[in-house]
């Protein structure tokens, strides 16, 4: 990428929008992130090498892999950037394996809108395969909520 339009991107939408993005995003879940690379004399600094010597044709954040040499384990300064996987599965298998079972004499099966034989056959669907976890999970809120929603409302309307 030339470095016009680097400098480009880093005047106007780098600085406009990722500083309040990333924070807004990342609060918004309670988590507060560090932008350390997002420093002026940094960026100064690998926009003036840029211009002398151009690295798009280097590996992956070549230059920051070399000053961090004998500082981090090489095994991280080699290793392929990742992203982020959460263990999903094993929350969404917790809260099926801790609250499902209550779904057998539920609000929702009293009510007629669900029927245990079937949730019987989700529940047992849901140890085998992600999309049949997911709308097991579904379920456990959507009891929750019933057993509420029912509750308050027939509370309104014996009070009227």
């Amino acid at each position: 990428m030339p470095a016009a339009v680097i400098r480009m991107l880093f005047d106007t939408w780098l600085v406009s929008n990722c500083p309040s993005l990333g924070d807004r995003v990342s609060m918004s879940v309670g988590v507060e992130t560090r932008l350390p690379f997002l420093d002026v004399e940094l960026i100064e600094l690998v926009m003036a090498l840029r211009s002398k010597q151009p690295d798009h044709t280097f590996w992956h954040k070549a230059w920051l892999r070399a000053a961090l040499m004998g500082l981090l384990p090489e095994e991280v300064l080699r290793r392929r950037k990742t992203g982020f996987q959460p263990p999903t599965w094993k929350w969404l298998s917790g809260v099926v394996a801790h609250y499902g079972n209550s779904l057998y004499e539920s609000s929702l099966t009293r009510a007629g809108i669900l029927d245990s034989t079937r949730v019987d056959h989700v529940l047992g669907m849901s140890k085998r395969c992600p999309s049949n976890l997911y709308f097991a999970h579904k379920l456990v809120p959507l009891e929750e909520w019933h057993k509420r929603a029912v509750r308050a409302n027939s509370s309104q309307h014996l009070n009227a």
